[in-house]
């Protein structure tokens, strides 16, 4: 969902770190085929960057020459079963985004998840929520690179401050069909004492985020077995929620939009 925004949003967004995630349109509109195609690497690079200007052309995304000077943090582990795709992720980045602004973790032995220093299961695992302890800070590695290497290091296990709260995510969306969406009703919001769920707390994000003065937002998708089908409660990346799934008119881009505006512009 990261580079689905960063890409849509690129006038206001610079920058997007990728955990385990897929290519950008990689999915198509999410048809049998296109899912097949995607999860198998059976399309190329060129394809998606041709996807992206036409995506522009038709106003359906921001510029893409507002990525030129953006940082970009990729990580996949060797085990995944979607390792190719971060690989397809870093090339696809490089036609958009100054090589020399692309950090990337691959070689990692890690299956499907997401890496921590002390959190989780073993790297090896593969199992909900898909947070595991790689001996690795994730959370610190991405925000220190899209910071430009300017964070200080949180301590192991230091205590936070700051306000860890609920929000209604409802405002954001159609509460009476919040399975369309794939949203649950509540999101978690952490702001650092100094600016007076498993993710939020297990991931590693609320302490650099204190140490370092950064505002975290942790909306909440849901997981459904109905339409659309989200067993896993992921963000869509595959078109479930219709095939504008990667434009700004998208879903979940508009809530995940409207978010955003509110805590920076508070509108």
């Amino acid at each position: 969902m990261s580079m689905q925004l960063h890409f849509a949003f690129s006038s206001n967004i610079t920058g997007a770190a990728m955990f385990a995630g897929r290519p950008y349109f990689c999915a198509g509109t999410g048809t049998p085929e296109e899912l097949e195609r995607c999860a198998n690497l059976d399309f190329s690079v060129n394809e998606l960057f041709g996807a992206v200007y036409d995506f522009y052309q038709a106003g359906h995304i921001d510029a893409p020459a507002n990525l030129a000077d953006d940082r970009v943090f990729i990580f996949t582990g060797t085990l995944d079963w979607l390792n190719g795709h971060g690989f397809y992720n870093r090339d696809m980045y490089k036609n958009f985004v100054s090589e020399r602004n692309v950090a990337s973790e691959l070689g990692m032995e890690a299956m499907h998840c997401y890496p921590t220093e002390d959190f989780g299961p073993d790297c090896n695992q593969d199992k909900f929520p898909f947070i595991c302890d790689c001996d690795y800070y994730g959370a610190f590695e991405a925000l220190n690179w899209l910071y430009r290497e300017a964070l200080i290091r949180p301590a192991p296990f230091m205590d936070l401050e700051g306000t860890y709260a609920f929000f209604d995510q409802t405002e954001f969306f159609d509460p009476e069909r919040p399975d369309f969406a794939s949203m649950d009703e509540k999101g978690f919001i952490y702001i650092p004492e100094t600016l007076a769920g498993i993710f939020p707390t297990g991931s590693g994000y609320m302490e650099v985020a204190e140490m370092n003065d950064i505002i975290i937002l942790f909306p909440q998708t849901i997981r459904s077995e109905t339409e659309p089908m989200n067993p896993n409660g992921c963000w869509d990346f595959l078109g479930f929620t219709g095939p504008n799934y990667v434009w700004k008119d998208g879903v979940q881009m508009m809530i995940l939009k409207k978010m955003i505006d509110r805590i920076v512009y508070g509108v």
